[in-house]
C-alpha cells in the first residue's frame, strides 16, 4: 500500500472514529432528553422542551392541563407558541432571547388558556448543551401562580378593609408571636408609635412590674389556648394612668398550636377619671351634708320621695321612699 493510501486509510479511519463518538454522545444526549422527558410526566408543574427554532419537542401533562391544549397541538408548534397572548409576544420573545444568551433566571409572565383566559405563570428556563458546551435546546417548568395571586390579591383586600377599619376605630389591637414580641399593632397607647412597639416585647417600654403582669396573662393565654378578658392600668410616657379593658386570644398555627396571640382593648381612662371624680364629688357632698342642720330630698316625675337627708319628722326614711307626700 503506497504512503497516499495508507494516509487516506488512517484519515478515514479517524472520522470513523469520531462520526462513531458523535452518534455515541448524541444517543446519549437522546437517552437523557427520554429520561427527562419520563421524569417531566410526573411533575404537578408543566414543562416544556423547546429546540433553539422555539419548536416544542415535547410538553408534560400539567401543561396540558394548565393551558387547555392537547399534547398534538402543542408538541411541533413553533412560536408564538398557542398559549401566547398577542399582547404579550413581545415580552416572551424578549425573555426566549435572554436565556438563549445565558441569561437564565425565572421570569413572571402571563400565558393564555384556549378558552381565552389569561393567567399569570413563573418560568424556570434552562438550556441543554452538548459536549462541546453549544446550547442545543431549551427546557423549561412553567408553575401556575393563579392561586397565588388570588390570594395575594385577597390578602391585599383584607390589609385594606382593615386599614379603614383602623382608621376609624379608638381601640387598640394588637399581634404579638409566640416569643410575645409585637408584630401588628393598631392605634399604639401610652404616646407610643408603632416603631417603638414592632419586634419588641412589654419589658422594652413597661416597667417590669407591669411587664410581668402582662405577661404572665398572656401566657396563661396561649398556654391553655383560651380568650381571657383583662382589665388593667398601665403608665404612660408622661407619667399619667391610663386604663384599658379588653380581651386577649389565642392565634394557632396549621397544627392547632398557639403561636401568639391577639388584643382587643379599648381606653376606659375618660370613664374612669369620670367616675373617680363622681365618686370623691359624692364623698364631699356627704361631708357637707353632715355638717348642715338642713333638710334635703329627691323626688321622680311622680314626685316620689327617691332620697332624703336629716329628716326632720318622726318618720323613718324608708316609710317614706317611693312615696307622695299628702
Amino acid at each position: 500500500m503506497g504512503r497516499a493510501a495508507k494516509q487516506g486509510v488512517e484519515q478515514l479511519s479517524a472520522e470513523l472514529d469520531e462520526a462513531l463518538r458523535q452518534i455515541a454522545a448524541l444517543e446519549s444526549e437522546r437517552e437523557a432528553l427520554r429520561t427527562s422527558s419520563g421524569l417531566a410526566q410526573h411533575l404537578f408543574d408543566g414543562f416544556a422542551l423547546i429546540d433553539l427554532q422555539g419548536v416544542h419537542l415535547d410538553v408534560n401533562t400539567a401543561l396540558c392541563t394548565m393551558t387547555g391544549f392537547s399534547r398534538d397541538e402543542l408538541v411541533g408548534a413553533g412560536e408564538p407558541h398557542p398559549y401566547w397572548p398577542p399582547e404579550a409576544y413581545d415580552t416572551i420573545r424578549e425573555e426566549f432571547a435572554k436565556d438563549l444568551a445565558g441569561d437564565i433566571r425565572p421570569a413572571a409572565l402571563t400565558f393564555m388558556r384556549k378558552n381565552g383566559e389569561r393567567f399569570p405563570v413563573l418560568v424556570a428556563p434552562a438550556v441543554i448543551r452538548d459536549q462541546a458546551g453549544a446550547v442545543t435546546a431549551m427546557v423549561s417548568t412553567i408553575k401556575d401562580m393563579s392561586e397565588l395571586t388570588a390570594a395575594r390579591t385577597e390578602l391585599a383586600d383584607s390589609k385594606a378593609r382593615l386599614a379603614v377599619i383602623a382608621s376609624n376605630t379608638p381601640d387598640h389591637i394588637l399581634m404579638q408571636d409566640n416569643q410575645l414580641r409585637y408584630t401588628f399593632v393598631i392605634n399604639p397607647q401610652l404616646g407610643l408609635t408603632e416603631q417603638d412597639m414592632i419586634g419588641k416585647t412589654d419589658y422594652d417600654f413597661l416597667s417590669k412590674e407591669e411587664a410581668d403582669r402582662l405577661t404572665q396573662i398572656k401566657t396563661r393565654v396561649m398556654d391553655s389556648g383560651r380568650p381571657a378578658r383583662f382589665e388593667t392600668s398601665l403608665v404612660s410616657k408622661t407619667g399619667q394612668d391610663e386604663y384599658f379593658d379588653g380581651t386577649f386570644v389565642p392565634r394557632f398555627d396549621a397544627r392547632g398550636k398557639a403561636d401568639g396571640l391577639i388584643g382587643y382593648f379599648t381606653n376606659v381612662s375618660a370613664k374612669e377619671r369620670a367616675e373617680a371624680a363622681l365618686r370623691e364629688s359624692d364623698a364631699q357632698l356627704r361631708l357637707a351634708l353632715q355638717a348642715a342642720p338642713i333638710t334635703m330630698f329627691s323626688q321622680d316625675h311622680e314626685l316620689k320621695y327617691t332620697w332624703i337627708h336629716n329628716l326632720q319628722v318622726a318618720m323613718r326614711p324608708e316609710d317614706i321612699f317611693g312615696k307622695v307626700r299628702r
